[in-house]
């Protein structure tokens, strides 16, 4: 448990390195990073009761035992450095399977909880954090389901992993390096996903796959941005979290938080006074 969760760790921080510096030599036109701090903070805290929660409850399947472990190169009679990269993709395309339709109920009947990931405007490799109660949606949904699966899938590379969980800061990067025309209807890139984000509701309850928009399109959830299209993200009349205490409470802040990114979303705190409107309609 210690070994994995210091290579989800390093994992992690490694990716969060690598999509900074890319946003620094790359950076999208007119986007203007804040310091990385907050968001890293906010990442360290996640990961701790990522590890936590997700050992906690996949200490409760033996999946040596639900699946018989299988060689994937005595079924396809290929040497390993050709089955490896095959078995990589129907693993990854597997869990973002599992990833969508956990996603689409956050949004349909657990949106107070995902909202705060949807609360973020400056989106960046730092700032590509969910709130601490989306890990129990994860684990549920995604980490059961594929412990189950992963022995018929066979040992895969450190490496496969670390690219998996890159996948979704890259999602968030602030940077013009992006898939082409061709490969952006196969991998999801952050062009695709900043529709999701995006303020417009013509794009509200789009593009929910992670890894790939495969389940998007049979789903008819799928959204292509046309040209240049880079929408303004977040949520109307929620700040930012800059904070880890802004992030952990933001749940309980919302009001009005009804089922999808399309309902109202009030905050108390920021609801004017009686006075103010009095004053302001004078």
């Amino acid at each position: 448990m210690l070994s994995d969760a210091g290579r989800t760790l390093a994992g992690l921080l490694t990716g969060l390195a690598v999509f900074r510096a890319i946003e620094l030599a790359f950076p999208r036109q007119g986007a203007q990073p804040e310091s990385p701090l907050s968001g890293i903070k906010i990442w360290l805290v996640y990961i701790a009761i990522q590890v936590v929660l997700t050992a906690s409850i996949l200490a409760l399947v033996d999946s040596s035992k639900a699946v018989p472990q299988i060689d994937p190169t005595g079924i396809f009679g290929l040497p390993w450095w050709a089955v490896i990269p095959l078995v990589g993709v129907a693993f990854a395309i597997a869990q973002d399977f599992f990833f969508y339709w956990g996603h689409r109920v956050q949004h349909r009947w657990l949106w107070r909880w995902h909202a705060p990931h949807h609360a973020i405007r400056d989106m960046t490799a730092a700032n590509s954090w969910h709130h601490w109660s989306d890990i129990a949606v994860h684990a549920l949904f995604v980490s059961l389901p594929m412990s189950l699966l992963s022995p018929a899938f066979g040992p895969r590379p450190f490496l496969i992993g670390v690219l998996i969980s890159w996948q979704p800061i890259f999602l968030h990067s602030a940077t013009r390096l992006q898939f082409g025309p061709f490969l952006r209807k196969l991998i999801v890139d952050g062009r695709y996903h900043r529709i999701h984000h995006s303020l417009e509701p013509r794009h509200f309850d789009r593009n929910f796959g992670a890894v790939t928009p495969l389940w998007d399109w049979l789903f008819k959830t799928a959204y292509f941005p046309r040209g240049d299209e880079w929408p303004e993200v977040g949520l109307a009349g929620i700040e930012h979290p800059r904070t880890i205490w802004e992030w952990s409470r933001l749940p309980w802040r919302l009001r009005g938080a009804g089922a999808g990114q399309a309902s109202p979303v009030l905050l108390e705190a920021d609801r004017p006074a009686d006075d103010e409107l009095r004053a302001n309609a004078a």
